[in-house]
């Protein structure tokens, strides 16, 4: 019968109708969609057809951007202790390193949304995108931050700031940041819904093809992301944990124990996230230094 009916309107009509006071929206709305393109002076259809499409239940964010993600996920809700969080990405960084994934903590908002859907060139699907940035030939990581701290010693020295001791400053007032946080709301002491991520990447740097944010203001686009996260990953063994529109967290094992090696960090990290200097506690890169030597994750936010 479905044969014999594929080109007759009312044949989709008479179906969708059924589905419809059946209260089977979802099915009701394909077929009334396919009666209107055969006859779209059909009013009736149409407006059947747009009372289907608003019963049709909505996906919430986190269920889009799983599906944007398209692998393994996990869902948290809102939640006033982070414990299940904490122990859920420990658990899977163990066994992301047999089972070759990268887990990584998504705090879901419609910002982020936007930022995933929109980022792609015209003419590219997110797929597309995605499998793009997975095969890039990237840059040299120390040189895209080269380029902006040279960039930043410009500005300061324009703003008649003087670089050693208003930009440095001493290697001290940092402070140990040992739990990740970029999940957390500013207003309501709650986590953001949380998606754990299993990214099927063995090069954890690889995470921002799947999550490319960033390109705005002062924020590195994406294939800067995986270009810098490389880097710090080969150097240091930093990984990006967490994940939202404007947040990124890296965790390591271990604080880094040398203070030249710290401040040249605080400098590259001052490079790629201005913000984690100029408006934040510690105010300096000495400070940001000292941070590092007590830290074993790092927070970066872009205004």
């Amino acid at each position: 019968v479905a044969a014999q009916g594929k080109d007759d309107p009312l044949w989709y009509i008479r179906i969708g109708y059924a589905f419809y006071y059946n209260e089977q929206y979802a099915e009701a709305q394909n077929y009334l969609a396919t009666a209107v393109k055969l006859v779209p002076e059909d009013d009736e259809a149409k407006q059947l057809l747009s009372k289907a499409q608003e019963r049709v239940p909505k996906k919430d964010l986190t269920e889009l951007i799983v599906d944007y993600l398209a692998c393994p996920c996990q869902i948290f809700a809102p939640m006033v202790n982070d414990e299940a969080l904490v122990d859920a990405y420990r658990e899977a960084r163990i066994a992301g390193k047999k089972e070759g994934f990268t887990p990584v903590l998504i705090s879901v908002d419609d910002v982020l949304w936007d930022q995933l859907t929109e980022v792609a060139p015209k003419g590219m699907t997110a797929n597309d995108y995605r499998q793009a940035l997975l095969t890039v030939d990237l840059a040299d990581g120390d040189e895209i931050l080269r380029e902006k701290l040279a960039e930043m010693q410009v500005d300061s020295f324009d703003a008649g700031l003087s670089w050693e001791d208003d930009v440095v400053g001493e290697i001290d007032g940092g402070e140990m940041i040992d739990r990740l946080g970029g999940y957390w709301t500013l207003s309501d002491h709650m986590t953001y819904p949380v998606i754990l991520a299993k990214i099927p990447v063995k090069d954890p740097w690889q995470i921002f093809a799947y999550l490319p944010i960033g390109g705005w203001n002062e924020c590195p686009n994406a294939e800067e992301m995986m270009a810098i996260a490389k880097k710090w990953y080969e150097k240091y063994g930093a990984v990006a944990a967490t994940v939202s529109h404007d947040v990124v967290e890296f965790v390591l094992d271990k604080p880094l124990d040398n203070q030249n090696e710290a401040l040249a960090l605080a400098l590259e990290q001052f490079a790629f996230c201005p913000d984690r200097v100029d408006q934040s506690a510690e105010g300096t890169a000495g400070a940001l230094a000292d941070t590092l030597l007590k830290s074993v994750v790092w927070y970066f936010w872009w205004d």
